[in-house]
């Protein structure tokens, strides 16, 4: 039995909706709509999420009525697959719960038939490694039947909307299914059909850096480099493209990895919104073009342009899009990538929450740094390893021994 659906959560709902809480006057309400509406099992959640320190901050963030927020509302039926080990801490719930809820409203899903992207209120930064400190983002679009998925959920199980309802100033899609935030640059791959290929590649092939923590070159494997990279774009070739690519490299690890530096745009998270003929430099110091047109969205860098043939593939540390092609361009500039990763470290130092579709105009920010966990500037234990990668992201002279 899911504990959500405990007796015991239920009444501790009651409970804490009658506690001395400055929101609990919002909190009541909400657990009203949300139960007038059959969502009990989420309104059993929210109650249990408010008995945390983080949670009640959150909670005490929606209560804000100058904000508004988007909830994405997993219906009754959705907790029932959640396996009861996940639903007895109440700090990852929060985590879940958090991942639920966007900024901004967006008046109808109708007018989004592209992949939209908002950005969630979940800033642990256990779970979360964007630039400039930036909470994480959750992204959907309409599909074939006609109906709004969830994207980058179980592979054929993106969870659909129902229905919409509001609230104040909380505007709710209710949903079949429950979001996961996302993981990893190592379980994306391993949960990717179609990175398979990329993800062997990626685990087998050890790069030189040198770690500052120790004075001394160490051999990395190129999934351990992206993984500690915070804020990252990483065009990935499918399987099908690294089939072909990979007998063109005959072992050598130096060429491989020069070419994969200019597959990845380092310090700047890129969803597909922002792909309007758009160009930025990768981390190999050179220019990768966005384009945007009626057969599709693509990549090029030098001569060779790829098809984007999934998009947003959103992970902890950034945003991978899959592509057809690889991208053979083993050119280095290491000046211009350092000049990139700088002016991107600037700009995401100095951002804001968006409170709309994420990469498209909006003219009402909130600050960056006020999400509810309250922390900024981690690295999640491992900055040792942040500052090799970053150097060998940024072919510094740190770049090969």
């Amino acid at each position: 039995m899911v504990l959500f659906l405990s007796p015991l959560l239920l009444a501790l709902s009651a409970t804490l909706v009658n506690a001395q809480n400055q929101n609990s006057s919002y909190l009541t309400g909400l657990l009203q709509a949300l139960n007038s509406s059959g969502l009990t099992t989420l309104a059993a959640s929210v109650a249990l999420v408010n008995s945390t320190t983080t949670g009640s901050q959150f909670l005490s963030r929606l209560s804000n009525l100058n904000q508004n927020f988007t909830a994405f509302a997993p219906d009754n039926a959705a907790f029932n697959n959640i396996p009861s080990n996940n639903t007895q801490d109440p700090n990852l719930i929060v985590n879940v719960i958090s991942y639920h809820f966007v900024f901004g409203h967006f008046l109808s899903v109708t007018d989004y038939p592209n992949t939209t992207i908002g950005r969630t209120v979940l800033g642990d930064p256990s779970v979360v490694m964007l630039e400039g400190n930036r909470d994480q983002v959750v992204a959907w679009a309409r599909r074939s039947d006609g109906l709004v998925h969830v994207l980058n959920q179980s592979p054929g199980d993106d969870p659909s909307v129902e229905q919409i309802i509001n609230y104040q100033n909380l505007q709710i899609f209710v949903i079949n299914g429950i979001l996961l935030y996302p993981g990893n640059i190592t379980s994306t791959f391993q949960s990717n059909g179609q990175l398979s290929g990329l993800s062997t590649l990626a685990q087998n092939t050890q790069v030189p850096v040198w770690d500052t923590s120790v004075n001394s070159t160490q051999n990395v494997s190129i999934t351990q480099v992206l993984s500690g990279v915070r804020g990252l774009t990483f065009f990935a070739p499918n399987n099908a493209a690294i089939a072909q690519a990979v007998p063109q490299f005959s072992g050598n690890s130096t060429q491989l990895w020069d070419v994969l530096r200019n597959h990845i745009i380092n310090g700047t998270t890129v969803y597909t919104p922002s792909f309007v003929n758009a160009t930025y430099v990768s981390a190999g110091g050179e220019n990768l073009r966005l384009t945007t047109n009626s057969t599709g969205q693509y990549v090029t860098s030098g001569n060779i342009t790829a098809l984007i043939v999934q998009p947003d593939v959103l992970t902890e540390n950034g945003v991978v899009h899959i592509i057809d092609r690889v991208l053979f361009n083993s050119e280095v500039n290491n000046t211009a990538a350092n000049n990139a990763y700088s002016s991107a470290s600037s700009l995401a130092g100095h951002s804001s929450t968006e409170t709309g579709p994420v990469g498209v105009p909006t003219g009402q920010t909130t600050n960056n740094n006020d999400h509810v966990n309250g922390a900024t500037g981690n690295f999640k234990g491992v900055e040792s390893l942040a500052a090799v990668v970053l150097s060998v992201i940024l072919g510094s002279f740190f770049l090969f021994a």
